[in-house]
């Protein structure tokens, strides 16, 4: 699959990283494509923010089981 290029902005000290809806309709895999750039947009924001990627990448089931305690 070709890798698709996402556009990334600089404004006010602010990135945003763009993928076009052409980009991922035009692919081979669209879902690929889409989740290979959510994957590597959460990288670099959570890098450049200095977020401890370990503790919140280490066990997603957690926030299941928080939200049907906290349920109203």
């Amino acid at each position: 699959m070709p890798k698709v290029k996402p556009l990334a902005l600089l404004k006010g000290g602010a990135v945003e990283f763009l993928l076009s809806y052409e980009a991922v309709r035009l692919a081979s895999d669209p879902d690929a494509v889409l989740i290979e750039f959510l994957q590597t947009t959460y990288a670099a924001a959570a890098d450049r923010g200095g977020s401890d990627r370990a503790a919140l990448e280490t066990d997603p089931a957690r926030w299941d089981s928080r939200r049907r305690h906290h349920a109203v």
